[in-house]
């Protein structure tokens, strides 16, 4: 396996669990990774582009306070069989 796929982010848990990887290991490659931020560019978005935008949101599940109780028959079980 190649160093840069043992710190692949989907599997760096994982490696360290394994021990494949220390935590020292990672704080050194993080160290020294280059600084790439005057190549980041902006990138505007909004939901509003979407197609689906205008779609209603789906409706929550009904919560336990406003799902009707069964109805009982107002007798108390006494808890003994009386056949």
């Amino acid at each position: 396996m190649s160093d840069a796929a043992k710190y692949d982010v989907r599997i760096l848990d994982r490696m360290i669990e394994t021990g494949r990887v220390t935590k020292k290991d990672l704080d050194d490659v993080l160290k020294n990774l280059p600084d790439v931020t005057d190549k980041a560019e902006n990138v505007e978005a909004s939901l509003a582009d979407r197609d689906d935008a205008a779609a209603p949101a789906p409706k929550a599940a009904p919560s336990a306070a406003s799902t009707p109780k069964a109805k009982t028959s107002g007798k108390k079980k006494s808890g003994k069989d009386t056949k």
